[in-house]
């Protein structure tokens, strides 16, 4: 009686993705996260330049004297804010690797990963951020022209029903 549930469970334990360690895992949204651009070096990288423009635009905004050296302080700040807590603390890259864990299986990783390095997933990385930037634009007039719409529409109705 117990051999056939034990062939059952060798059966499942030996089914690909099944009985995957937390580190295979971690390891497949790690080269997922690079081949999309994701990376922790990579977002690391943009945050610092972010924090760097926006610190020094601000500071020059508030201290149109300020130094030039001030920009050297500002970036090696940023730098090493940047470095303590997202590339030598592993805790940004733990939380991206769960958040991708908790919604993806292996298989599905490995899936992705095949997708990405085929053909057309190279194309949609390429592609993308042109897309996000287009879509991001079209949003944003039209969040304008509705806005504008609402305001007019809602104010007219107010005074309409004398509520202003």
């Amino acid at each position: 009686m117990k051999t056939p549930a034990i062939l059952l469970c060798a059966c499942l334990f030996a089914m690909p993705g099944y009985a995957q360690s937390a580190d295979e895992k971690h390891a497949l949204v790690d080269s997922l996260l690079e081949l999309t651009g994701q990376s922790v070096p990579t977002i690391a990288s943009q945050f610092s330049r972010l924090f760097n423009d926006s610190l020094t635009r601000q500071l020059r905004a508030s201290y149109p004297n300020l130094p030039a050296a001030a920009n050297s302080v500002v970036k090696e700040e940023v730098d090493a804010v940047i470095y303590s807590q997202l590339i030598a603390s592993d805790a940004y890259a733990n939380a991206m690797r769960e958040i991708y864990t908790e919604a993806l299986t292996g298989p599905q990783l490995r899936e992705l990963l095949t997708f990405y390095r085929s053909d057309l997933g190279k194309t949609l990385l390429r592609v993308t951020p042109a897309i996000n930037a287009r879509s991001s634009q079209l949003g944003r007039e039209y969040g304008e022209r509705l806005s504008a719409e609402i305001r007019r529409r809602v104010s007219q109705r107010l005074e309409k029903e004398k509520l202003l």
